[in-house]
């Protein structure tokens, strides 16, 4: 189990938790454990590890030939936010957050989470940092009220 905090303006907006129990788990765990960025790809139909992030575009890669993704709104699900992760201009997959699972306050938070360049600080699993905690650069902290 690997558990991550996303922090922005030095508060925890996002803790996300994943197991190592599959590959696809151990991919995002390494990539968040390194110099990944993400990118709104809602607009973005059927990009897919290994596709290309350049000049702030998005590229299929068919077998090496780039071929520009054009934005499409016809393209976007209308249940789901879709991320790209892109570490070296190279997509490593999506994350998808389906907004009907949170209410409209909370899926803002977690979409500028993921899209604000926030830090990612790995923290213990049984860690009880979460949202609203501090961050000062070295620590966490509860929130004072």
């Amino acid at each position: 189990m690997a558990k991550f905090a996303f922090v922005v303006n030095n508060s925890v907006k996002y803790v996300l938790s994943l197991t190592s129990d599959s590959e696809v788990n151990n991919k995002w765990i390494a990539a968040l454990k390194s110099d990944i960025v993400f990118k709104d790809a809602s607009l973005n139909y059927g990009l897919a590890p290994l596709d290309l992030f350049i000049d702030n575009k998005f590229y299929k890669n068919n077998n090496g030939n780039l071929v520009e993704v054009v934005e499409n709104e016809d393209w976007q699900n209308s249940d789901a936010i879709r991320i790209a992760g892109i570490i070296d201009g190279e997509v490593i997959g999506m994350r998808i957050i389906n907004k009907d699972a949170f209410s409209e306050e909370d899926l803002q938070r977690i979409v500028d989470a993921f899209l604000s360049n926030s830090s990612i600080i790995e923290i213990s699993e049984d860690s009880q940092v979460s949202i609203g905690w501090n961050w000062d650069g070295d620590n966490f902290s509860e929130p004072s009220n």
